[in-house]
C-alpha cells in the first residue's frame, strides 16, 4: 500500500509535468473528433482516452510486478527486493529534480520507450477518426506508450512492489493520481496546460514532494543493504505474485 500511495502522489503531484508532456495529446483527441465534423463528446472522450491509458498503466505494472517477484526469487540474489527499492528510490529523486525545473538531463531516460512510441503513435492516429467509446479506449491504450520520465519512475515503483497485483495497483494508482488533471486539459485544452506549466512554485513543491519520497527509499534500502535481516524474515514467511 505504501508502494501505491507514493505512485499515487507521484502522479497527482505531477501533474504539471504531465500536462506539459501529455496535456497537446489529450486535447487533441478530445477535439479529434469537432475537427473530424462529428458530433461532440468532449467529456466521453477524455475519459474514455484516459481510462484506456490508466488501463494499459495496470497491465504494464502487473508484467514489471512479475519481473520483479521473479527477481527477487533468483537463487543467491536474496537482497534482490533491497536492490529494486533503491532503483526506485533513485527513479524518483531524478524524476522529482526533474519535474521542479532541476534536472533536465532526467528525460534521457524517456528515450527508452521511444521505439515503441514511434510504432504505436500512427496506429493511435488512424483510430482517432472512430467516435465510439471502444475505439477511444484503445487509443488511450497505446497513449499510455508514450515515453515519460514520470511513467518509468513509477513502473520502478512497480517493479520494486515484488508482485503481480502490487505492481498493477501502483501502476493503477499513478493512473488516477494523473487522471484529474489529463481529464480537465482534455476537456479545456491548452488554456489549463499553459495555466499549470508556467507557475514554477507548482513544479517546485511536486518535485519536492517526489524528492522526498526518493530520499526515503534510498535511506531505507541503503540501510537495509547494511542490515538484511528483515529481508530473510520475509522470505522465511514466503510471498506470492
Amino acid at each position: 500500500m505504501t508502494f501505491a500511495l507514493a505512485a499515487f502522489l507521484l502522479g497527482l503531484f505531477g501533474s504539471a509535468h504531465c500536462v506539459a508532456m501529455c496535456g497537446g495529446v489529450s486535447g487533441a483527441l478530445s477535439g479529434g473528433l469537432v475537427r473530424l465534423g462529428k458530433r461532440a463528446r468532449p467529456a466521453r472522450s477524455a475519459f474514455a482516452y484516459n481510462a484506456g491509458r490508466v488501463g494499459a498503466y495496470a497491465l504494464l505494472g502487473a508484467i514489471v510486478g512479475a519481473l520483479g517477484y521473479a527477481a527477487d526469487r533468483i537463487p543467491y540474489f536474496g537482497e534482490a527486493r533491497i536492490v529494486l527499492r533503491l532503483l526506485a528510490g533513485v527513479m524518483l529523486l531524478g524524476a522529482g529534480l526533474y519535474v521542479a525545473g532541476v534536472f533536465r538531463r532526467f528525460a534521457i531516460v524517456e528515450r527508452v520507450g521511444a521505439p515503441i512510441w514511434r510504432r504505436a503513435r500512427p496506429i493511435a492516429a488512424r483510430m482517432t477518426s472512430a467516435d465510439s467509446a471502444a475505439a477511444q479506449i484503445g487509443v488511450g491504450a497505446l497513449w499510455g506508450l508514450m515515453p515519460c520520465g514520470l511513467v518509468y519512475a513509477a513502473f520502478a515503483i512497480a517493479l520494486a512492489s515484488g508482485s503481480i497485483a502490487s505492481g498493477a495497483l501502483v501502476m493503477l494508482a499513478f493512473g488516477f493520481g494523473t487522471a484529474p488533471a489529463m481529464i480537465a486539459t482534455g476537456l479545456a485544452g491548452a488554456r489549463i496546460a499553459a495555466a499549470v506549466t508556467t507557475r514554477a512554485w507548482l513544479r517546485a513543491l511536486a518535485g519536492t514532494l517526489v524528492v522526498a519520497f526518493g530520499v526515503v527509499n534510498v535511506a531505507s534500502s541503503v540501510a537495509s543493504l547494511r542490515d538484511p535481516a528483515p529481508i530473510c524474515a520475509c522470505h522465511n514467511h514466503g510471498a506470492h505474485p
